[in-house]
């Protein structure tokens, strides 16, 4: 252990804290073994993981907001491109992509396919012969039918115009439908779901039925790279109702009930927003009281900073030119999500609406 070395960074908000542990809990490299919330008598958070032979060490101190790691040099080196860049450098990643390619090419050297061949060309050399006979039959009996088409065009032309007139708004509409968003079927909000859960492994229980469905529309959405928009701040909409059901939600299940959720909400000093105080003392958990904190604080930021506008003398666009802005947007939101569903989850939380019920 004396070999361990240290990082830390000043300034780091609960949004870049949440986001740099989901990346740790998702990649599969690390194993946490510990975790101590933080508690009336602390205001650290502690995580402790394993990575192979190597002990790491993250602690955040909610108040004074530094982050420090410890561990190996070279973890040290990674663990600070995480949460630097927000993704795991390359190097670190590549191991387990050529474990898992290097056992595929081991199950697939049968080849029982190469008798097949032998059996349906047998096979095919005799239905030729038959069917060139009955071929030959068929032409017969149609050359009885010469003078139908003849009487029939007379007849019938200016029926074919009449369909031909009628398939041109059909084809119209196709080309509408193609050129249009495309609808999401069962199959795909089933897919959809099922990514929204990879991504949101500890936030998915806490989610309504309402929040899933905003969540994975907004998911199918923001990657669907057709969508050509001059404004894409359109599209923060859904998962943004998405975050403000599942902060009902959870209002609720601890007794809170206002119409509008901003209305249990006071502003601290630095800008964010916490539970009122008469809420807070009822509810004595500390965790309960910081993820809820963190939630409309983001809701707050964003959801109200592109959805509105700014009034102000010296207002800036709010306009989202690009897709992948939005997607970054969309992302960190999930991150802060399951972060502090991870949060509640330790806590043993249990989210009961009325209408799963």
């Amino acid at each position: 252990m004396d070999n361990n070395s240290h990082k830390s960074y000043k300034d780091c908000s609960t949004a870049a804290v949440g986001r740099f542990i989901s990346l740790l809990h998702g990649s599969g490299n690390y194993k946490r073994v510990s975790y101590y919330p933080v508690d009336e008598k602390s205001h650290f958070e502690r995580f402790g993981y394993v990575s192979g032979d190597d002990k790491i060490s993250v602690v955040y101190d909610t108040k004074a907001k530094i982050l420090s790691l410890t561990a190996r040099a070279e973890q040290i080196k990674i663990l600070s491109e995480v949460y630097e860049k927000g993704e795991f450098p390359v190097s670190a990643t590549l191991p387990q992509v050529k474990r898992q390619e290097q056992k595929l090419p081991q199950k697939q050297p049968d080849k029982p396919k190469e008798k097949l061949p032998a059996k349906q060309e047998k096979g095919k050399q005799k239905l030729p012969q038959k069917q060139a006979e009955n071929r030959q039959k068929l032409p017969a009996k149609k050359n009885n039918e010469p003078k139908l088409p003849a009487t029939q065009n007379v007849r019938n032309q200016p029926k074919q115009n009449e369909t031909k007139q009628s398939n041109q708004p059909k084809k119209a509409q196709q080309k509408k439908q193609q050129a249009a968003p495309l609808a999401k079927t069962d199959k795909q909000s089933q897919a959809a779901e099922k990514k929204l859960k990879k991504l949101l492994p500890c936030a998915f229980e806490y989610l309504s039925a309402l929040a899933k469905k905003d969540l994975t529309s907004a998911l199918t959405d923001i990657y669907n790279d057709e969508i050509r928009l001059s404004d894409y701040s359109g599209l923060l909409v859904s998962p943004y109702r998405g975050l403000e059901r599942l902060i009902y939600d959870l209002q609720t299940s601890e007794g809170i009930r206002v119409k509008m959720i901003g209305q249990a909400y006071e502003k601290r000093d630095d800008g964010s927003y916490c539970l009122k105080s008469g809420y807070r003392k009822r509810i004595k958990s500390v965790i309960y009281n910081e993820v809820m904190s963190a939630l409309y604080t983001e809701y707050f930021e964003k959801r109200n900073f592109y959805l509105h506008s700014n009034n102000s003398p010296s207002s800036e666009s709010r306009v989202i030119d690009s897709m992948e802005e939005a997607r970054k947007i969309f992302d960190n939101l999930l991150t802060i999500v399951e972060y502090n569903c991870q949060k509640l989850r330790e806590i043993r939380f249990s989210v009961k609406p009325a209408e799963q019920k």
